[in-house]
């Protein structure tokens, strides 16, 4: 529903284009439905005939709509739109920054996908907040990319978004997590199967009492799939799934949380003798706190989790490592993305790439500046 607020400083008329561009994105107003007339706009919100003309007039000038005489206005087709514009611009939603490995590595991949292709690329961070995701996706779209890959915070808001694409027919392409119900293309990792894979390696290593450090609060499919091969690689070789043994990260005081957590493991009599962790992030969480304690671990204690690590800080630490094919994943996702800008292919396509054990040892490198905490894993 298209409302405004009287007492905001925000101009009217920018607060109805940016109501009605709401509406057009979260997919409520569909490519050829017609608005409320100007007249019943004015009525709706009252405000001046001169306001609303100003909002609709915007949203014609950006493409967002149009206008036929004596009939109304309509919501002009997505795909129609950057056709006329032809901007030869591909956007990538993302919840972080280049500075992420996962992302950065991403981001490699569909630079290569796109050089050969002679369009450019635009980045957009949602920074792991559901306003900035609907603000970056809408920034997108007035950039008139042609097409986009979306990693989505995997919130039911995220879902609202993914929803309204499918509704505009933009073409885009969901990595690392796809959205339950929904047929959409995705291109990620076979989660289940790496986490399966890493937890039998440890069990044929000898370890018995293995903890699992995701994220509280989160139904993407990535944590899912992850603690569902978890559980049934406990299953396959009859190990208890003790609750005691996993625990809920949040996403907001990531550091603390995982302290926490650590502090009840540790401190339990019969502590476990690896820990597989969600992710790099998690796992870096996990060695500093390692580091600051000085703790006195057993000789065969194992850190596994999924990603690289760019670095690391515990001495002879041995580490299992599911190495994700990133920038195949990037590479592939572009694929998938310009099927459905040139042919018009439909939505539904997937491919999960498998990811591969590396087990290794972490090494401090002195030649770094150790009062950050940094040692390099090789």
């Amino acid at each position: 529903m298209i409302t405004i607020d009287p007492t905001s400083d925000k101009p009217l008329y920018a607060q109805i284009r940016e109501a009605i561009k709401y509406e057009i994105v979260t997919g409520r107003y569909k490519p050829g439905e017609q608005l409320p007339t100007e007249k019943e706009l004015v009525e709706l919100l009252s405000v001046s005939t001169i306001t609303v003309k100003r909002a609709i007039d915007d949203l014609v000038g950006e493409g967002l709509l149009y206008r036929r005489p004596r009939h109304g206005t309509f919501v002009t087709s997505y795909r129609e739109r950057t056709r006329i514009v032809g901007s030869k611009l591909i956007g990538a939603l993302l919840p972080a920054g280049p500075r992420d490995y996962f992302c950065f590595q991403l981001i490699r991949g569909f630079l290569e996908g796109l050089q050969k292709r002679g369009y450019q690329l635009i980045l957009a961070y949602a920074d792991e907040d559901p306003d900035e995701e609907r603000r970056q996706l809408e920034q997108l779209m007035d950039n008139n990319v042609e097409g986009m890959v979306v990693w989505h915070l995997g919130s039911d808001f995220s879902k609202n978004l993914i929803e309204g694409l499918l509704t505009m027919d933009v073409p885009f392409v969901l990595v690392d997590r796809y959205v339950p119900g929904l047929v959409t293309d995705y291109v990620g990792t076979e989660n289940f199967q790496g986490t399966y894979d890493a937890i039998e390696m440890l069990i044929q290593n000898g370890h018995r009492r293995i903890a699992h450090i995701t994220r509280a609060g989160s139904d993407s499919t990535t944590v899912t799939e992850k603690m569902q091969g978890y559980m049934a690689a406990l299953n396959t070789y009859e190990l208890p799934i003790d609750q005691q043994l996993i625990g809920y990260a949040t996403r907001t005081a990531l550091a603390e949380s995982i302290h926490h957590i650590l502090d009840e493991l540790f401190e339990n009599p019969n502590p476990p003798t690896a820990v597989f962790s969600i992710n790099s992030n998690t796992t870096v969480a996990i060695l500093r706190y390692i580091a600051s304690k000085s703790l006195s671990l057993p000789a065969n204690f194992t850190l596994a989790g999924f990603d690289e690590l760019d670095s690391c800080f515990v001495e002879g630490l041995k580490l299992v490592t599911v190495k994700q094919q990133l920038r195949q994943i990037g590479a592939a996702a572009i694929d998938f993305l310009f099927e459905q800008i040139e042919h018009e292919r439909p939505q539904g396509r997937q491919l999960r790439l498998a990811p591969k054990l590396v087990v290794s040892h972490t090494t401090v490198n002195n030649g770094m500046d150790m009062s950050g905490g940094v040692v390099r894993a090789v």
